[in-house]
């Protein structure tokens, strides 16, 4: 909630649009100008969500229209070296390695890696 708050706070007094990644407490959405909606990552498929509520969404074919055409751009971008992932830092030891990769991202000693654990 409270990041919502900052958000919207922040957004100017010409107004803009607040899109988070889990459903926001509506109750904080106060600015009219502000236009906000929250995204579930696997509906960019356009397939939709049979989780339940607030998750679930039906099938959505512009959506998946506009899934592939943000692929097919991002591919490109991809191709010609203009988009990159973070640097990884690559953890061994299995699932162990998870645990210890979650106690870093507690610990706040990251900053602009990736953690990719081996898991064999």
């Amino acid at each position: 909630m409270e990041s919502t708050q900052a958000c919207f706070g922040a957004i100017g007094r010409a107004g803009g649009r607040y899109v988070s990644l889990d459903p926001y407490p509506e109750h904080v959405a106060t600015r009219k100008v502000v236009t906000a909606d929250w995204v579930l990552g696997p509906t960019i498929l356009g397939d939709g969500c049979t989780w339940p509520p607030p998750y679930g969404r039906p099938e959505d074919p512009e959506l998946r229209k506009f899934g592939v055409d943000l692929f097919a751009i991002a591919q490109k971008l991809v191709d010609e070296g203009k988009l990159q992932h973070h640097p990884l830092r690559v953890l061994d030891g299995g699932l162990k390695a998870v645990i210890d990769g979650m106690e870093l991202v507690k610990k706040g000693t990251l900053s602009a890696e990736k953690i990719v654990v081996r898991l064999s």
